[in-house]
């Protein structure tokens, strides 16, 4: 086995259970890996907001060494918060010239709040999966100022369209990836969790070679492909589970990353 030293993990879908839990097996796990002097970390897409509020419950200060956030554009190393790279207005007025046509919805995300520019069943989901209040505001004025994210919802029939666009899409102000079939998150283009966790990893002085990443999405792709080895969980979809060298035997509602690692580090 090689002698992995880092582990990633996304959080929903992967870590987290459908009703947003952390199984006791899971802390376990980390707390005896850590042990061994095994770092153990997040990278999740979710915004400032959705992480903090559950700081304490997901009890992160135990479970993380470190904690990626907004895809890569947030980090806190030892619970202290660095900002990465934001989307500029000019990236944003690009995205909206692209991709208006097809009459998408906009979710902004900054520091404090999603922001949503209807009450619609979309942001009801994101609110209950990102656990934050949504609130309602005029999109441009948000857009003048740099922001870590935003995503935009395609109705089902743009699907095909969009996933034209992207493929063909050389842009260096902006990278756009998919964390669901119909909904696409665009950051900096420097922004990845790949390149975070490349950052962390040189930090600790450790390399991408000694990484192992767990993930279920698209958004996950880049260091599922870019880890040591990469995971997905039995529950991730197609495209992430063709990025990854390996699958989970369980699912996220069944501690499946937690039972992998046992497995990899030999701890039962």
């Amino acid at each position: 086995m090689k002698p992995y030293r880092m582990i990633f993990c996304d959080l929903d879908g992967t870590l987290l259970d459908d009703d947003k839990h952390i199984s006791e097996l899971t802390f376990k796990t980390a707390r005896e890996l850590r042990n061994q002097g095994i770092y153990f970390c997040v990278a999740t897409g979710r915004p400032q907001a959705g992480i903090e509020k559950n700081w304490t419950q997901w009890q992160l200060d135990e479970l993380a060494d470190v904690v990626i956030g907004i895809n890569g554009a947030m980090i806190w190393d030892q619970g202290k918060r660095e900002d990465v790279y934001f989307l500029t207005p000019a990236a944003m007025r690009q995205i909206q010239e692209i991709f208006d046509p097809l009459q998408p919805k906009y979710y902004i995300y900054d520091l404090e709040h999603v922001y949503a520019n209807e009450n619609d069943e979309k942001a009801k989901e994101l609110q209950r999966i990102n656990q934050v209040a949504y609130r309602y505001a005029d999109m441009k004025k948000l857009m003048e100022q740099p922001q870590p994210k935003i995503a935009l919802h395609f109705r089902k029939e743009d699907v095909a369209k969009t996933h034209d666009i992207l493929e063909h899409l050389d842009q260096p102000l902006f990278r756009g990836v998919y964390s669901g079939v119909d909904f696409i998150e665009f950051s900096d283009a420097r922004v990845s969790k790949a390149n975070a966790i490349k950052l962390i990893a040189e930090r600790y002085g450790c390399t991408m070679n000694e990484v192992v990443a767990f993930g279920n999405e698209g958004n996950d792709i880049d260091m599922l492909q870019e880890a040591g080895l990469g995971v997905c969980v039995a529950n991730g979809n197609p495209v992430a589970k063709a990025a990854a060298d390996d699958l989970t035997k369980e699912d996220n509602n069944h501690s499946g990353v937690a039972l992998y690692l046992r497995t990899l580090f030999h701890l039962d």
